[in-house]
């Protein structure tokens, strides 16, 4: 699992990753630490009669190795995302987006 923790506004945010890697986010193990901006979650609400809110979440790395092979999946179930607030609340819960490298 690749994890860590990152501070913003008075509260302290963890990310979590279940891929092959098990390091921690942010400690001189891996070089693996958070962009400026780590995290952004989205809403897509097309109109208001739409019953799906379409929730995404944008985790911002860095690394001085590629890590690419560990997080990158043709499965869209095989590696989870979960990101809470204040290490309890869970404000995301989904998975990688197969196939994507940007």
């Amino acid at each position: 699992m690749l994890q860590g923790n990152f501070k913003s506004k008075n509260h302290t945010y963890k990310v979590r990753i279940d891929c092959g890697l098990d390091y921690e986010i942010g400690s001189n193990e891996r070089s693996i630490y958070f962009t400026d901006n780590p995290v952004t979650i989205t809403q897509d609400v097309d109109d208001t009669f739409t019953q799906i809110i379409k929730t995404s979440a944008t985790v911002s790395l860095i690394s001085k190795d590629y890590i690419g092979d560990y997080i990158f999946t043709a499965n869209d179930r095989e590696i989870g995302v979960k990101i809470y607030k204040d290490n309890d609340e869970c404000i995301f819960d989904g998975y990688v987006e197969p196939n994507t490298f940007n």
